[in-house]
């Protein structure tokens, strides 16, 4: 969801180009490259509990969004920005890699001593990794195109509803199609269309963070008494 929100705010609120929306995206994108390559070492090579990193990046991300989400709206990006950028994706990086990581070993582990039977048994157990591990990639793009869905949506709705008193019909049209329109309206306009714009992509900040939010009901879900560790 942050990848496509993020760089469509730039290009519509803060003017700029779509390559500089995606150096802009880097904050967000690199620490999560750099937090996926450390979870293999958190998980395997110190043997946290996964449930562990989870939280911890559920946390980061929760911090980074609403800190993101409280921020002034402007046509400025503060440099502040670009360091909740950094802390979201450090969380989503972390909770990323460990869920895919760690579905093939809990069914391994509740296929136990399946390789006992013979051969049927232990492919039995081999398929029901397969399917634990494309059930969570499935799931996680279903959630992240309702979320996408949802942002939209809330943006669309504002912007609609905003813009109708201060746009003609036709210009509002125009817009809602693509944003470099704006840029042929007048230039006291240009600041009101952007500002509303503004606001709406704050909303969908606000749907991304709620998202985050109920990631701590699923880890309530999967918490254990004795949080097992990777083999």
């Amino acid at each position: 969801m942050i990848i496509i929100e993020l760089p469509q705010k730039f290009q519509a609120v803060n003017d700029v180009s779509p390559l500089a929306a995606g150096v802009r995206l880097l904050p967000y994108s690199l620490p999560c490259a750099v937090a996926s390559a450390l979870t293999g070492g958190l998980t395997s090579g110190l043997r946290i509990p996964p449930i562990y990193v989870i939280l911890t990046g559920t946390i980061l991300q929760t911090i980074g969004l609403a800190l993101s989400y409280a921020l002034p709206i402007s046509l400025h990006v503060p440099a502040s920005q670009y360091g909740y950028e950094a802390l979201a994706g450090f969380g989503v990086g972390l909770t990323l890699t460990t869920l895919l990581s760690v579905a093939p070993f809990v069914v391994q582990k509740s296929d136990r001593g399946m390789k006992d039977l013979g051969i049927y048994s232990y492919l039995l157990m081999c398929e029901n990794a397969a399917v634990a591990l494309s059930g969570v990639t499935q799931l996680r793009v279903l959630g992240g195109a309702i979320g996408v869905s949802a942002a939209t949506n809330l943006l669309n709705n504002h912007i609609e509803g905003s813009l109708s008193s201060v746009l003609s019909p036709t210009q509002l049209k125009l817009i809602t199609k693509s944003t470099r329109f704006v840029a042929f309206l007048d230039p006291a306009v240009q600041d009101k269309v952007k500002l509303i714009f503004a606001e709406g992509y704050n909303l969908g900040t606000a749907t991304i963070l709620a998202f985050t939010v109920a990631q701590f009901l699923s880890i309530l879900l999967m918490w254990e008494r004795k949080p097992r560790r990777l083999p």
